[in-house]
């Protein structure tokens, strides 16, 4: 199976491949807020930093001033990932993934879905393997946050 690597990245180095919902970055915003952490990392190509997982995460994380985020890192050209169509049901290849992280025309909200091909061949969510970090906003360099320990 992969063996992605976790590290910590300025979010602004991290590249969204689709658009963000503005409700659903409201709620995201809010639930961040009011727990005061980021529960799971953020999935991205190791070598572009194209976002795979996490991007209404990642624009909350941005919008609440972070400046430094756990990303989990993996080999997108990988046999081992696949992208599967989304909510609108339009197929994506990775190449096109790539290409609108690296531009800035970007796929619409929730059109990918980015999947592990486990050893059986069955398929996973990319999300099952990020790990849960519980990070709060004070570690992440959110301002006006006080620094506490976790629960």
């Amino acid at each position: 199976m992969v063996e992605p690597t976790l590290a910590r990245l300025d979010p602004a180095r991290l590249k969204q491949h689709e658009e963000v919902e503005p409700a659903r970055l409201r709620r995201v915003v809010r639930a961040m807020k009011s727990a005061g952490l980021l529960r799971k990392a953020l999935a991205a190509d190791e070598k572009t930093l194209v976002l795979l997982d996490g991007t209404h995460r990642l624009a909350a994380l941005r919008r609440l001033g972070c400046t430094s985020v756990p990303v989990l890192l993996f080999d997108y050209m990988s046999d081992e990932i696949v992208v599967k169509p989304g909510a609108r049901k339009v197929a994506y290849s990775k190449e096109a993934v790539l290409e609108a992280g690296l531009s800035e025309k970007k796929l619409p909200p929730k059109s990918t879905r980015h999947m592990i091909r486990r050893k059986d061949g069955s398929l996973m969510h990319i999300s099952k393997v990020e790990p849960v970090v519980d990070m709060t906003l004070a570690e992440m360099g959110a301002p006006n946050t006080r620094r506490e320990s976790r629960r």
